[in-house]
């Protein structure tokens, strides 16, 4: 009887191992190593880049946990970096990104053998080989919402709109006070109350007593005006850092941070278009899919190549303005 019972325990713990290793598991039990890996860790600039209720979806699907933390400071992003063990993930800007790239800090989707790029449009790829390290996932032509019949320039000398609300990106806000200054426009429009706002507020209202930053694709009529005083081309994406010891399992939530399921579900809810030639759903607008960009004007568009990290510095030197 013993002898049998012990063979039963065999026959189980054999089976188990094999349905195991073959895919088949409990719910819960990453396929990735017999002990995977339970959490990553993810730093994001903006809370919306990757909201709780995106997180949720992927904990059920992937069963991996997220640690996120959101900053946009830059020497507490590179702290996170250089630690051995990094961080495991970053959803940034563009332009961190290709900054951090030129620290050798991030690693080539090269070196993780893997073709991630495949799936996003080729319009937003500044290269076709692999050894980029930033994999676009969402994009947005910013404007300022100005009123019906008010051009930049007639906004900036307005004194009944005093407010003037900016997305709170310290390198976009240096570019248009740079633009402006050389336009003649500056001085008027330091004149008015200058806030920031998260790109989560890009949904919302916009203020009745000012004019607000939003995305081009939520304004009801396109803006008649030149376009070049206030329109920006923003795209963020993630990276994967060099220290990172979990690349497997980030790699396995990239994957489904870009599938249909998960893009077509959120695109529709967040502020962005997507970078991705994985959203085929007819029922989401064109101006939310990846190839909306093939019919934007780009000539005169703010498009930000690499991150000053001095920004927030001469903001507050140069233009006497805070925005932290």
């Amino acid at each position: 009887m013993k002898k049998n019972s012990i063979y039963w325990v065999l026959f189980f713990i054999i089976c188990f191992g094999v349905g195991l290793f073959h895919g088949t598991r409990p719910n819960g039990l990453s396929s990735e190593i017999i002990f995977p890996p339970t959490s990553i860790s993810v730093i994001v600039t903006d809370e919306v880049l990757l909201p709780q209720e995106i997180r949720r979806m992927m904990e059920e699907k992937l069963a991996v946990r997220f640690n996120v933390i959101v900053t946009r400071d830059w020497e507490s992003l590179l702290v996170k970096l250089v630690e051995s063990p990094s961080v495991d993930l970053i959803i940034t800007p563009s332009y961190w990104s290709h900054t951090l790239q030129k620290q050798n800090l991030l690693s080539t989707f090269e070196d993780l053998k893997v073709d991630l790029l495949k799936q996003v449009s080729p319009d937003f790829l500044k290269s076709s080989r692999p050894e980029t390290t930033f994999f676009p996932l969402y994009c947005m032509k910013s404007v300022l919402s100005l009123p019906p019949g008010v051009s930049f320039k007639a906004f900036a000398k307005n004194k009944n709109l005093p407010l003037l609300y900016l997305l709170a990106d310290e390198d976009l806000i240096l570019a248009h006070f740079k633009f402006w200054k050389e336009q003649g426009l500056l001085e008027d429009l330091l004149q008015k109350k200058i806030l920031v706002h998260p790109l989560e507020q890009v949904l919302a209202t916009p203020k009745q007593e000012g004019v607000q930053e939003t995305a081009l694709h939520l304004l009801a009529e396109q803006p008649a005006e030149d376009a070049s005083y206030t329109s920006a081309l923003l795209v963020w994406g993630a990276s994967i850092p060099q220290n990172s010891a979990k690349k497997k399992t980030t790699l396995r939530v990239l994957n489904y941070l870009a599938s249909a399921e998960l893009q077509e579900k959120w695109i529709e809810e967040s502020p962005f278009s997507s970078c991705l030639t994985t959203l085929a759903d007819k029922k989401i607008p064109l101006n939310r899919k990846a190839e909306w960009i093939r019919d934007l004007k780009l000539n005169e568009t703010i498009i930000i190549e690499d991150k000053d990290i001095e920004a927030l510095k001469k903001l507050r030197e140069d233009y006497k303005i805070n925005i932290l």
